[in-house]
């Protein structure tokens, strides 16, 4: 095992959300506790699991605000949502002195709403701070009203591609196939 040839006290992991599989691997095999950090290209990590301080971080989850940045979750109205709800994490620009992004350089994405910097993230705050990430804005669905993520469907999923009609367009996007109930046109059996 690796472990015996290493001595390591912590390791970070940034990019993908951790699963229990990679946790338990890491910790069986490099000997070391495994933390997950968050962030943009355009914001640094804004979020993460602090190796270094005393707390309780559940496997899966993003960790807590890293100190300089205050984090919300917003619904698609701009407002703050209650811990539980799902939405898109922003950072609170004026509350955050360690944010330093201020725009693209050709405005090719509007990237702020009044003080807050949307990240495009779609997210989860729990009651004990911890934010649970389940997917970019724009990879999500709604099916039965409930909004599905990547994170939610098994890793070897299939997908098929529906025509989704919206007024006098169509749209096509990939569904999860699981989700997908094909019916005849009305008037046709």
């Amino acid at each position: 095992m690796l472990k015996s040839y290493l001595s390591l006290r912590c390791a970070n992991s940034a990019g993908e959300t951790l699963n229990t599989e990679v946790v338990s691997w890491v910790e069986s095999h490099l000997g070391c506790k495994v933390c997950d950090q968050y962030g943009q290209t355009e914001t640094g990590m804004t979020c993460c699991e602090h190796h270094a301080l005393a707390h309780k971080c559940p496997v899966g989850s993003m960790g807590m605000a890293l100190p300089g940045h205050t984090l919300v979750v917003l619904g698609d109205d701009m407002q703050v949502l209650p811990d539980g709800e799902q939405g898109q994490l922003a950072v609170v620009v004026s509350e955050s002195p360690a944010f330093y992004f201020r725009g693209y350089s050709w405005n090719e994405k509007q990237a702020f709403s009044d003080d807050y910097y949307l990240t495009g993230d779609v997210v989860e705050r729990h009651h004990d701070g911890t934010y649970w990430f389940s997917g970019r804005d724009d990879d999500i669905i709604t099916t039965a009203g409930y909004r599905v993520g990547r994170l939610n469907l098994p890793s070897r999923a299939e997908f098929v591609v529906c025509w989704v009609i919206n007024r006098r367009k169509f749209h096509p996007i990939p569904v999860p196939a699981s989700y997908v109930y094909r019916s005849a046109p009305r008037g046709r059996s």
